[in-house]
């Protein structure tokens, strides 16, 4: 497989590198920081939390190649906040902490054709945000609380007492592309400790099966398929379809926020860096 590191710059694109394996880092001009990204459900842009001073940051969408650049929100965003898109493009939800984080922390939707956040769900300190592949239902963890929770979004924004917090001692779960699963990895692994991957059926949200061991504090697993996944284990990057997986990158260390997209295209960044990296 052949990496494709981009860069976004205030002129343009810069291509740092194609060598087989050997991915390569790059700055994004203008921006201290960006971390977490997320693709789009047809695989041509990506979501980003950028920050120009390392301390608070904006909601960006671009495309793969370096084109079209929007800030969608242009403050409030933090070094947690994560996102996903809705299953049409049309919009984002994401943690946000708006004007004053302790009245206005949640998880926001904001439509990418841009407009107005809409706040929906009140969860402060909302981490590992997924949507599932219908609109449904949101899921996600809070800092210093590694549990699932969910909400049925289907009929808009909800209220505090209709957050489900599950049993599934976890965090860093992402949706099956059939919504009837997640993988996550399980609670306990701290700084230069390493936990397992575990799989929650959505229809009971309980604990299914084991998954692979390796998962350090910064590692998460995506979904290519229903039955394939990639994940981070060991500072390496593994493609399983069960069992324990055959290494596709082994350039992993210190890498996070791995988001797969179907056409077996994967994002990530590396922890402390500004850059993210595309392999297609």
């Amino acid at each position: 497989m052949k990496y494709l590191v981009i860069a976004i710059l205030s002129l343009g694109l810069v291509a740092c590198g194609d060598d087989e394996g050997s991915p390569d880092l790059v700055s994004i001009d203008g921006y201290q920081m960006v971390k977490n990204p997320r693709l789009s459900p047809d695989g041509k842009k990506v979501a980003v939390a950028a920050s120009k001073d390392g301390d608070t940051f904006q909601l960006v969408t671009m495309n793969l190649d370096g084109g079209d650049r929007d800030v969608l929100v242009d403050s409030g965003l933090d070094f947690f906040s994560t996102m996903a898109w809705s299953s049409d493009g049309s919009a984002i939800y994401f943690r946000w902490d708006g004007e004053d984080a302790l009245q206005d922390s949640g998880i926001f939707r904001v439509d990418t054709a841009g407009g107005t956040p809409e706040k929906y769900v009140d969860s402060f300190a909302a981490m590992d945000i997924d949507l599932s592949p219908d609109d449904s239902t949101l899921i996600w963890s809070t800092n210093g609380s590694p549990s699932v929770r969910y909400a049925d979004v289907s009929n808009g924004p909800v209220e505090s007492a209709d957050i489900v917090q599950t049993d599934i001692e976890g965090d860093r779960a992402r949706f099956s592309p059939d919504g009837s699963q997640i993988i996550y990895v399980s609670s306990g692994a701290g700084i230069g400790e390493t936990s397992s991957y575990a799989f929650a059926s959505t229809d009971t949200w309980t604990k299914t099966d084991d998954g692979p061991s390796g998962a350090d504090y910064l590692a998460n697993g995506d979904w290519k398929s229903n039955s394939t996944y990639i994940y981070l284990a060991n500072d390496k990057f593994y493609e399983s379809s069960g069992g324990g997986g055959d290494v596709i990158n082994d350039d992993g260390f210190a890498k996070t926020a791995l988001d797969v997209h179907e056409s077996g295209t994967y994002v990530y960044w590396s922890n402390g860096q500004n850059g993210i990296y595309v392999v297609r």
